[in-house]
């Protein structure tokens, strides 16, 4: 089997260390919305991450791929559309949605800023508990992949779309890898 980059790596290594106990204390049942789910294969590893504590997973993405009726067959409450970013992506959301990820997408939005305000207007109008996670190429990643998506984030920009949340939310930016990353890959 082929070989992660560097950058899917981490990613991967960031979700599989992630708390999953404490987050389903955190959030009950574990309903994971994916924004660019890409082919679905993350439901699969959420799955084994989590050790079976996603209860529902609900991928969207631009382009409809062949992979996501066999992934739909692996468990119940597994689904995918096809959605156009730009539009009120919170509607696609299934009710109780309570685990919003990106991985890689964000920078391909035309008007990321669209998804995070509506994202805000869905977490606004709940009074339970919700936790986004958007991993994004980093800072150090500029120069390697200069062509990758239609925009690149600094801290600074980070900074600023986190404060859309500021009011009712806690955030914090997470640095993976970084410059040591980028020399692994160019090897």
């Amino acid at each position: 089997s082929e070989l992660p980059s560097p950058s899917r790596f981490l990613s991967n290594y960031f979700w599989k260390s992630l708390d999953w106990e404490l987050i389903e204390t955190e959030l009950g049942q574990i309903n994971i919305f994916d924004i660019g789910c890409g082919d679905g294969n993350y439901y699969e590893k959420f799955s084994e991450y989590s050790k079976g504590r996603v209860k529902r997973y609900w991928g969207i993405d631009v382009e409809e791929h062949p992979n996501w009726k066999s992934v739909e067959q692996q468990g119940e409450g597994v689904g995918f559309e096809k959605v156009d970013m730009e539009s009120d992506i919170s509607r696609f959301m299934p009710k109780g949605t309570n685990f919003i990820v990106s991985q890689s997408a964000l920078e391909h939005f035309e008007e990321d800023l669209i998804v995070f305000r509506n994202l805000r207007r869905y977490t606004d109008q709940l009074t339970n508990s919700v936790i986004q996670i958007h991993l994004v190429p980093s800072e150090a990643c500029l120069y390697l992949y200069p062509l990758h998506g239609i925009r690149q984030y600094s801290t600074w920009t980070l900074k600023r779309i986190g404060k859309l949340f500021a009011t009712n939310s806690y955030w914090e930016i997470l640095g993976l890898g970084g410059a040591s990353s980028n020399r692994v890959h160019w090897q």
